[in-house]
């Protein structure tokens, strides 16, 4: 079984980029408890796609030169909110470094990417869509 992904304290300054269940107000409060210090702007990621896990409600994403993933940009977390983070996320991702852009402007930020793409389907993943149709029944110990 894979370890939970780690974390260089050398990047804890550096944004989420949030692609999925994250940008959720209601999702993010549960899983960092206060989410009143954070800033969070909009962002996309070129060259990426967020897309369903078989059988899941909640995204991965994948490299597709020809996509676009929309997300956000959550700065301003604190070594207790990577933690909270990392155990949300779980397993079945890893963090990487990405360069999203926002305002026109590229930035490094980092990314929870999933560790088996074999699991990931090619049908696209929206936030507005979760909302409408899983996020009454979502609970975020599924992850």
């Amino acid at each position: 079984m894979p370890l939970p992904p780690t974390f260089n304290p050398g990047h804890e300054k550096l944004p989420l980029f949030a692609y999925g269940t994250l940008r959720d107000a209601d999702i993010l409060r549960l899983v960092l408890k206060s989410s009143d210090h954070l800033i969070l702007q909009s962002a996309v990621l070129q060259g990426w796609h967020a897309v369903f896990w078989r059988g899941r409600s909640y995204p991965g994403i994948i490299r597709d030169p020809n996509a676009v993933a929309e997300g956000a940009l959550i700065s301003g977390l604190t070594a207790v909110d990577w933690q909270s983070l990392l155990t949300y996320e779980g397993a079945e991702y890893r963090l990487e470094i990405c360069h999203p852009s926002s305002q026109g402007t590229s930035l490094q930020a980092l990314i929870f990417a999933p560790r088996h793409h074999h699991e990931l389907t090619t049908q696209a993943w929206t936030l507005d869509a979760w909302q409408r149709l899983h996020k009454n029944d979502f609970d975020i110990t599924e992850k």
